[in-house]
């Protein structure tokens, strides 16, 4: 047992150790964006903001805005005798709170408001401990103060759940962001008391998600009020939130312009009924999120190529955008967008970078299998030269003797004897043949021949041929009809030619049966020289006709068996024609015989010499 689970250890390394340094990589893109995404987590949603659509805000909060001039314009209409002191107040370039507070104003504005039935009545002019007990008889109006210590000592005749600060401040920036307000706030009271208490889990610092620039909620003006221009349908079961709109500590940047206190503070109201907080995933789904892109990115990579997986990131990574600001648009959902580009960036270079050094080195450890393979072949090469070029001379020297033997006339030499003269004599050019042939191959793979064009005609060729191979055909009673048509002369090598008609008329020759007919036929076509050789043997399997041109392919009939032979000569045709830029043909039929050929050009061209080159470079 043990040693099978050691087997299997060993099986399992083989298999992962080549992937370490991949896997190494792929490690260190995740880290890279699991740290953007811890080091952006609770950031700036300031380009969010910029970025999306118009929110569709409901009306539940209606804001009135107190300038100077409405408080002015409005007190000079109920009381004269304030005219000149308002006026020479106007003049001044900053005044406090405590300016607003007509307090006979203020009670005929609250008491028009209330009679429209609002929900609740927000008033975000801070008046510290001067609230007149006139104004303190609703139980539905809230009052902001300046911090949670004037909450504490609770302003008189203010119940302390109707009084709280706003809690509104400042990033190191100087925008406002967050809130930094529970269940102390004012907003949460006016909250709690519009529907119950709006959420459970309030983080202390939570993104505002703000709903719009200025003038996103309905708005009116203080005059508008007084004048009695506000319908009361504006106001009816609302929010009302009373605020200043020209006192410089009344407005507050934000990542969508300056607001007034009254607008900031009814951004955060909303966020609180309709629990439209700005939500940050969980750790776990970040970390899925990020996993899923790296396996996305990753797949593209692998699978296309390097041009085509950069588009195919470039429409992931608009994806993410898009998905991003429509979650965040429609859902308050923040999904990372910085760690997810970098991840996929960091991971695209990584990786490619890696397969790309994996490529140089398959390369590299290809080209020296390539060198070392080309120093075998060259080895195998110069052996085989070596050991033919040896047979040649003692085979040369027997073909001689025999000769001689087979041209005395010796009395007493017998039949048998003269019978083993032939067999030795048969059996010598059969296996000088052999030598040619590893010889001419040797050549072909050391891209060693060269073409010696001369004039010559193909129809004197084909003859001397015939007439070379004219025992070999009387052997077998095999007759040859020629059908040879007047040629032009053309350039060709006249000993390669030579070996190529040798090599398909003595096949043809081989595989027909005893008195057999073969026809060779000569024809000029389209400026080529057609030349073909007809057997009516056997013929070829139509499987095998694909691979009847391959080095040492031979068939697997009958008479393949009994006809001996290397397997090299149809190739060496092969090659010899696409030498001089021409082609090879073959039809055949098994049991009806077999058409084989080659076409050659008249004239030689850049064509031919391009495929000359071509076979050449190809073999």
């Amino acid at each position: 047992m043990l040693r099978k689970l050691r087997a299997l250890l060993r099986l399992l390394k083989g298999k992962i150790t080549p992937y370490m340094g991949l896997c190494g990589r792929i490690i260190f893109c995740f880290a890279i964006g699991l740290l953007i995404y811890a080091a952006t987590s609770g950031t700036y949603f300031d380009s969010r903001f910029s970025v999306r659509g118009p929110q569709n805000v409901s009306s539940d909060i209606t804001i009135i805005t107190v300038s100077r001039d409405d408080i002015i314009s409005a007190s000079e209409l109920a009381d004269h005798n304030t005219k000149n002191m308002l006026r020479s107040l106007k003049e001044l370039g900053d005044v406090s709170d405590a300016f607003y507070w007509n307090l006979s104003l203020w009670e005929r504005a609250l008491q028009k408001i209330n009679s429209a039935k609002p929900k609740a009545i927000v008033v975000t002019v801070f008046l510290g401990k001067e609230v007149p007990p006139v104004l303190t008889k609703q139980s539905n109006i809230f009052w902001a103060v300046k911090n949670q210590e004037e909450t504490l000592n609770n302003i008189p005749n203010v119940p302390t759940d109707q009084v709280g600060p706003l809690n509104l401040f400042p990033d190191p920036d100087g925008n406002i962001r967050h809130f930094f307000g529970g269940a102390e706030s004012l907003a949460y009271k006016v909250a709690a008391f519009y529907g119950g208490h709006p959420i459970s889990n309030f983080n202390y610092g939570q993104p505002i998600n703000f709903q719009g620039p200025r003038g996103t909620f309905k708005t009116f003006t203080f005059a508008d009020l007084v004048k009695g221009l506000i319908k009361p349908i504006h106001l009816q079961n609302k929010t009302v939130i009373l605020t200043t709109s020209d006192m410089t500590n009344h407005m507050l940047p934000t990542p969508v312009g300056y607001l007034s206190t009254g607008e900031a503070t009814a951004n955060v109201i909303y966020n609180y009924i309709h629990d439209l907080w700005i939500k940050e995933i969980p750790w776990f789904l970040a970390t899925l999120y990020l996993a899923a892109i790296l396996m996305t990115t990753l797949w593209i990579i692998f699978s296309y190529p390097e041009s085509v997986a950069l588009v195919f990131l470039g429409f992931l990574t608009v994806f993410i955008f898009v998905l991003s600001a429509a979650l965040f648009d429609l859902k308050a959902v923040w999904l990372p967008l910085e760690s997810p580009l970098a991840l996929i960036i960091f991971t695209y270079v990584v990786v490619t970078g890696y397969r790309l050094s994996a490529s140089e080195k398959h390369s590299w450890q290809a080209e020296q299998e390539l060198h070392y393979l080309g120093e075998v072949e060259s080895l195998k090469n110069n052996f085989l030269s070596l050991i033919s070029h040896d047979l040649k001379n003692p085979l040369a020297k027997i073909q001689a003797i025999t000769d001689r033997l087979l041209s005395s006339r010796e009395p007493n030499a017998s039949g048998e004897f003269k019978e083993d003269l032939t067999t030795i004599r048969r059996t010598s050019d059969e296996l000088r043949q052999y030598i040619t042939s590893i010889l001419q191959l040797t050549r072909v793979e050391a891209r060693d021949i060269k073409l010696k064009r001369e004039v010559c005609d193909i129809n004197n060729i084909v003859a001397d041929v015939l007439e070379k191979l004219k025992p070999l055909a009387e052997s077998k009673n095999i007759k040859i009809a020629t059908d040879l048509e007047p040629l032009f002369s053309m350039e060709a090598d006249r000993s390669l030619i030579t070996e190529v008609l040798i090599n398909l008329v003595e096949n043809a020759i081989k595989y027909s049966d005893i008195s057999a007919m073969i026809e060779i036929k000569t024809s000029e076509l389209n400026n080529m020289v057609r030349v073909e050789v007809v057997d009516h043997a056997g013929g070829i399997l139509e499987a095998e006709l694909p691979k009847i041109f391959d080095k040492f392919y031979r068939g697997s009939g009958d008479k393949t068996i009994q006809v001996t032979g290397t397997g090299l000569g149809l190739y060496l045709v092969k090659y010899f024609i696409e030498l001089h830029g021409g082609s090879v043909f073959i039809n055949s039929q098994p049991g009806k015989g077999t058409q084989i050929g080659f076409l050659l050009p008249i004239e030689s061209s850049e064509e031919e010499n391009y495929a000359t080159e071509f076979a050449r470079s190809h073999r």
